[in-house]
């Protein structure tokens, strides 16, 4: 994972002219916790003022989704009518589970159901917030990409419901998830409930059935081969797979599911709302402490180590906002001293280190979908990628960049972040004695003296630009002539692009390329300094 630190050397004064060490000092590493532990010390701060990701995820673009509404009624033992399609063998669990009056209200999108069982590897499940009685259902969604009020399509449509094709929100989760095809959708099985309903005012019985029905459709998927199951969960929703979860890891033979010793549970969620009261698996307590960015901003406590028995292969990772939903409905944080005060938390168990995580954010929680990427999706994004390469060895390896700025800093002139491609690795291509391949990428360098900023000097131009290589340890950087350069050792940046006269003026951008050789597949970390002469 890639870091992006700013620090300054300044050099000597020239009389017209100055060589400088611009106010970069570059990390590229694999480890968000030293991110998050370095990143997020800042309570006094927006999450907007301090760093965040710039990883760069695309999008599948012109994705459609065929969403199905539940009208599923009984007449004495006769069935009146089932789920969109009328195939009741679509998800059969839930619809025996769920309470008939929920049903009426639930809409589930399969994405890939077709898998024969031996053939899953993964299941993915994503489960979006509780929508009307007084929730914004106005907004595109963030998690499954369904459009804005889409469920005016079903206005009028009929008793027993029927399905209609939806283009989904290109920078919504499921849409960059599904172009990193890291789930391939041959190996798994993967569906959406846009509404589970899932509902805040319903009582303990229905609660309990939609979370059993849930929960044993995902186990009857369950198959000799499946690896990994990974959920993601917004608002109520993100209470919903949390829940599911505890049940997969502590009863699983309650809810049908075979021995899950060896797979992998990842959960990620987005406000998770609890009900503060009993019927729930999960024990949110009334009292709530402020969002450390945002004093108007709270979250009820909930002991979330006391949640799971069995935290073996069990990943979360939880964004919280904490802003007002409806009645005294917030969301939660684990209740801890370090959960409580700081930004970043985490927790760890035998075996299990950093099993649970948790970042607060400063958004509203029905509007969260309107946050950048860069503050949501591509941080669960990364924090997901590097899950599966600590997890499972043959994963191409993979690496993310934050941008650490230091408004103090005078001569903090640069902006310099990583653009990832789609396949950065390869295993061919450096010279003999680096077995662990060569992994690439772009460093866009932008002269940001065009930026307002503190003590920041405006408008300077810069040439003769070097990159110096600080800290590489084992590993080389190849450059395209062929040559191997290690620590200490810099190299001229080719003119190109807004570079091309040899200037790089203020807001103009160069693209640097990196090639790194490895020593080992293993996450490392580059250092560097950007070394100009400025005017």
């Amino acid at each position: 994972m890639r870091q992006l630190m700013h620090r300054t050397k300044t050099m000597a004064k020239l009389k017209k002219q100055r060589m400088v060490c611009l106010p970069w000092f570059s990390t590229i590493v694999l480890s968000f916790l030293t991110l998050a532990l370095f990143a997020f010390n800042t309570k006094a701060a927006e999450r907007e003022g301090i760093p965040y990701y710039l990883s760069s995820y695309p999008a599948l673009e012109d994705l459609d989704v065929v969403i199905h509404r539940m009208r599923y009624q009984r007449e004495g033992e006769n069935i009146k009518c089932a789920v969109g399609l009328r195939d009741s063998k679509l998800f059969p669990e839930i619809i025996d589970g769920v309470d008939e009056f929920q049903r009426r209200g639930t809409y589930l999108t399969p994405i890939s159901i077709d898998p024969p069982k031996e053939a899953i590897e993964n299941i993915v499940f994503f489960a979006d917030g509780q929508q009307g009685s007084g929730i914004d259902n106005t907004q595109p969604s963030a998690l499954t990409g369904h459009p804005d009020e889409y469920k005016d399509y079903y206005i009028g449509i009929g008793e027993c419901g029927e399905t209609h094709e939806f283009t989904v929100k290109p920078s919504s989760l499921y849409s960059k998830l599904r172009k990193t095809n890291w789930f391939p959708l041959e190996s798994t099985y993967w569906f959406h409930a846009d509404d589970a309903q899932y509902n805040w005012g319903y009582g303990s019985d229905e609660g309990k059935r939609t979370r059993k029905s849930f929960t044993k459709q995902i186990c009857s998927k369950v198959g000799a081969n499946t690896q990994r199951i990974y959920m993601a969960g917004a608002s109520r929703g993100g209470a919903l797979v949390l829940e599911i979860a505890e049940n997969i890891k502590d009863t699983p033979s309650s809810y049908g599911c075979p021995n899950m010793d060896d797979v992998f549970i990842y959960v990620q969620t987005f406000d998770a709302v609890f009900k503060v009261i009993s019927d729930e698996e999960f024990d949110a307590r009334k009292q709530t402490v402020p969002n450390p960015l945002s004093d108007n901003k709270k979250a009820h406590i909930l002991d979330i180590s006391d949640e799971f028995t069995n935290k073996n292969k069990l990943k979360i990772w939880s964004d919280v906002g904490g802003a007002h939903v409806i009645a005294a409905v917030r969301a939660f944080t684990h209740d801890s001293t370090e959960c409580r005060e700081d930004v970043y938390c985490s927790l760890g168990a035998p075996g299990n280190p950093k099993w649970y995580q948790q970042i607060w954010g400063n958004f509203v929680h029905t509007r969260y979908t309107e946050r950048p990427q860069d503050e949501i999706i591509h941080p669960a994004l990364d924090e997901l990628r590097r899950w599966l390469n600590a997890e499972f060895p043959d994963f191409t390896p993979v690496f993310e960049m934050l941008v650490q700025a230091d408004p103090r800093n005078i001569n903090q002139l640069v902006n310099f972040r990583a653009v990832i491609p789609d396949n950065p690795w390869t295993a061919s291509g450096c010279p003999d004695g680096f077995p662990g391949g060569k992994f690439s990428f772009i460093g866009r360098l932008h002269n940001a003296s065009d930026q307002k900023g503190p003590f920041k000097p405006r408008g300077k131009k810069l040439k003769n630009i070097l990159i110096e290589i600080q800290k590489l340890k084992k590993h080389m950087l190849l450059s395209g002539d062929g040559a191997l350069i290690g620590e200490g050792r810099r190299f001229a940046v080719q003119r190109d692009g807004d570079y091309s006269d040899a200037m790089l003026g203020p807001g103009e951008i160069v693209d640097v390329p990196f090639s790194v050789c490895l020593k080992e597949l293993e996450p490392f970390r580059l250092f560097v300094n950007v070394i100009a002469v400025q005017e």
